[in-house]
């Protein structure tokens, strides 16, 4: 399989002064952009076949849904929704992949009223603003189709039959692949309808707190949080106004960074506590197991961290350390902290040095005001991880001593 995102790769060579690298093909080849089938595969689309196939969850188009809103309809529930508006996996797998990721759209959302997410619409509203940029506003790429995965249009609601039932507890164990999968894109309705919750009808001892508040919604945010790129994990709560293209979206919806770091399980765990939950006795012990469980296979199974322009700064990139040795990424080969604002290279000198990417062949750290490189040149030295072939450091002020003394250290490593 290619990967598109490490097209060509570079190893150092030592033999200009400035500390200029040689050039070299790797062996990857392009991925066929002219193939879904292949596309669907490299992107890791096999994961979700079981679970739709078998109907615990259910995908709607996304111009079927973006259309429903704009004649002014709401949120229908699952067993209410026609049977046109479904895409089957056979269509999952047809509608390509424009964006280097699944055509997998999946929402993330308040429920506005116990016994509707959004009676009036409002935030279906916001939705499918966003869909439109996506379904039309790419110029390569126009009228792209998309699969939709919101809870209620798509996981079985009450009042359930037996098999309905036995279909939404399937549905759940499969949510964390739905929310953390590296090239779904998530859709985060972070904000309130104005006149919220007056005018709605929202019971006394109702759960009515902000987004990041409610269990639910922090445990989703916080699956899409574990290894997205930055343009797959998207903030609607910042976007003001609608947007003709995708990219324009993008760049609102993650302004000022985007998210925070991945979680570890435990502390996932003690964050929870303070979390609101419609039924908290059942809901929080079950969301710490699912989060956990995502937790494992996720880094387990990724090759691509895109962590890029989220400008985590040294202290957030101490904590995906800290991640990255607790759980192991034993499969990753690209690392990518472009724009995360490092000053200090300690952090993922200390990546390295644990051995957690044993398999890793390109580090990107363009354009980090890091100044001394050597921490990182020790590190590899030390770990020996002889798959390494680049690590990008342009943009930085560092010395071309300081940039040489990794392109030496990769350079031992494949005995050039």
């Amino acid at each position: 399989m290619s990967l598109p995102n490490i097209a060509r790769m570079r190893i150092a060579d030592d033999s200009d002064s400035d500390g200029s690298v040689e050039v070299k093909e790797s062996n990857f080849a392009f991925l066929d952009p002219d193939d879904p089938e292949e596309a669907w595969e490299y992107y890791g689309g096999f994961e979700f076949e079981q679970t739709i196939t078998t109907g615990a969850v259910a995908l709607v188009d996304a111009r079927w849904l973006y259309e429903h809103s704009k004649s002014g309809g709401v949120i229908p529930r699952r067993q209410d929704v026609p049977s046109q508006a479904f895409v089957s996996i056979s269509e999952l797998k047809k509608m390509g992949c424009p964006n280097r990721g699944l055509p997998i759209i999946v929402i993330s959302h308040t429920w506005l009223q116990p016994d509707h997410p959004d009676p009036k619409g409002a935030n279906l509203k916001v939705i499918a603003a966003a869909l439109k940029a996506f379904i039309d506003g790419n110029p390569d790429h126009p009228r792209q189709r998309f699969g939709v995965m919101m809870d209620y249009i798509s996981l079985h609601q009450h009042p359930r039959t037996p098999d309905e039932a036995a279909l939404f507890k399937l549905a759940l164990t499969s949510l964390g692949t739905f929310y953390a999968h590296n090239f779904t894109t998530v859709f985060k309705v972070t904000g309130f309808p104005k006149e919220y919750p007056r005018g709605y009808d929202v019971p006394e001892g109702a759960n009515i707190a902000q987004y990041i508040g409610r269990g639910w919604c922090f445990t989703e945010s916080s699956w899409a949080a574990m290894n997205k790129d930055f343009d797959f994990c998207l903030d609607l709560g910042r976007v003001t106004k609608r947007h003709k293209f995708r990219e324009d979206l993008v760049e609102e919806a993650t302004a000022a960074g985007g998210r925070e770091p991945p979680m570890l399980p435990q502390e996932f765990r003690a964050a929870l506590v303070e979390k609101r939950f419609t039924n908290g006795k059942d809901d929080r012990p079950l969301v710490a197991q699912l989060y956990e469980d995502a937790f494992r296979e996720r880094f387990v199974n990724t090759r691509e961290l895109n962590y890029q322009l989220l400008r985590w700064g040294n202290r957030r990139v101490e904590q995906l350390a800290r991640v990255l040795a607790h759980a192991g990424a034993p499969n990753v080969l690209l690392l990518d902290l472009t724009d995360a604002e490092l000053t200090d290279v300690a952090p993922v000198a200390s990546m390295i040095a644990c051995g957690c990417m044993p398999a890793l062949l390109k580090l990107d750290l363009e354009n980090n005001p890091i100044n001394d490189f050597g921490p990182l040149a020790v590190a590899i030295r030390s770990r020996e991880t002889p798959r390494l072939e680049e690590v990008v450091m342009d943009g930085s002020p560092a010395s071309a001593k300081s940039k040489r003394a990794v392109h030496k250290a990769i350079i031992s490593l494949s005995g050039s």
